[in-house]
């Protein structure tokens, strides 16, 4: 850091004055230096590092905001310059954060989501006539209970409100916590740090083709063992939530079909001899139309149950108040219905 200062040095009776230029090198005033005023920092900048750091490319981040390429490299080299940090560094094809960056990257998000709420902040919410739009993650089976009896409850009493459905995945967490979510159903306990609610319970049930003649009632540990299964899989991820409550019965068994939709693997059963244990909700509802049987494990398994999940900035919101009193509504009529 330079000082620049006038000073005045008296000889006899005259006064010499002049500019004179320190430079500080002791830590002390290095980390003065270092320290930043929120009264310096142009907002709009911690938007665009926000986005530079999840999309780690300067280019998707130009695109993302809506403005050039050279625009972007730009406001990298403020950042950088007001952290004294790469931020970002090229290794190879791609960047990666630096220490700096990682241990900002959870704070800024939340940050940002707060401010977020806060100009979205309402001191009444008017459903009839609003037009907000709601993000809400969940899986397709999730949303097969909530979702047919909340949109039509919300067509009545909220026609011109939007909802925007995504399905849940291991960055639903981090979503919430940036804001880019309003809630996630998933299951009760997935999400640890975040205000939730639990909405409803199921149990299990194997589901196979009607026509499969090896399956027992319940199935034998044998057949459990010899036929092929077909498991629901966590997005990308590849963790087969199911194995968590199996117990050993999980090694037991030849995964031969992995799916990221539960609502696919009943579709997938008839006319072979896989195996798919399955919420009894999804059970119930395809054995109206597809071509199934429903049959006990051969060891009982525990129960479930879903729970909404929200940024805990939003916990005063009259609008986001109301969204979470309507999905607690349908859950429970859900839950006095059985489906």
């Amino acid at each position: 850091m330079e000082l620049r200062f006038r000073f005045e040095v008296c000889a006899g009776d005259a006064a010499v004055s002049g500019r004179s230029t320190w430079r500080w090198t002791n830590a002390w005033a290095r980390e003065r230096d270092r320290t930043m005023s929120l009264r310096d920092v142009d907002l709009n900048l911690l938007v665009t590092l926000d986005t530079l750091l999840r999309e780690r490319n300067v280019t998707r981040a130009a695109n993302m905001l809506g403005t050039s390429q050279p625009g972007m490299s730009a406001s990298l080299a403020r950042l950088r310059d007001l952290f004294s940090d790469e931020l970002l560094m090229r290794v190879g094809r791609e960047y990666q954060l630096t220490p700096l960056a990682r241990d900002i990257v959870e704070p800024l998000q939340a940050a940002l989501a707060s401010l977020q709420a806060t100009l979205d902040r309402r001191t009444s919410f008017d459903p009839s006539t609003s037009t907000r739009e709601f993000s809400i993650a969940a899986s397709d089976y999730a949303f097969s209970v909530v979702g047919p009896k909340l949109l039509g409850h919300l067509a009545e009493a909220a026609p011109s409100l939007r909802l925007h459905l995504r399905i849940a995945d291991a960055a639903s967490a981090s979503k919430l916590a940036a804001g880019r979510l309003d809630l996630s159903i998933q299951p009760c306990g997935a999400i640890h740090h975040l205000p939730s609610e639990v909405l409803f319970k199921d149990s299990w049930v194997c589901v196979v083709w009607s026509g499969n003649n090896h399956v027992s009632d319940p199935m034998t540990l044998e057949e459990w063992s010899s036929l092929p299964h077909a498991c629901f899989t966590y997005g990308r991820s590849g963790i087969v939530p199911i194995d968590l409550l199996l117990g050993p019965l999980a090694e037991m068994r030849t995964r031969q079909v992995r799916s990221e939709s539960f609502l696919a693997l009943p579709l997938i059963l008839p006319g072979t001899r896989l195996v798919a244990i399955l919420p009894s909700r999804i059970g119930e509802l395809f054995l109206r139309s597809v071509d199934l049987r429903l049959v006990r494990p051969p060891q009982p398994i525990p129960a479930f149950a879903e729970a909404m999940t929200w940024n805990p900035a939003c916990n005063g919101d009259p609008a986001h108040v109301w969204l979470r009193e309507q999905v607690r509504l349908v859950a429970s009529v859900s839950n006095s219905s059985g489906a």
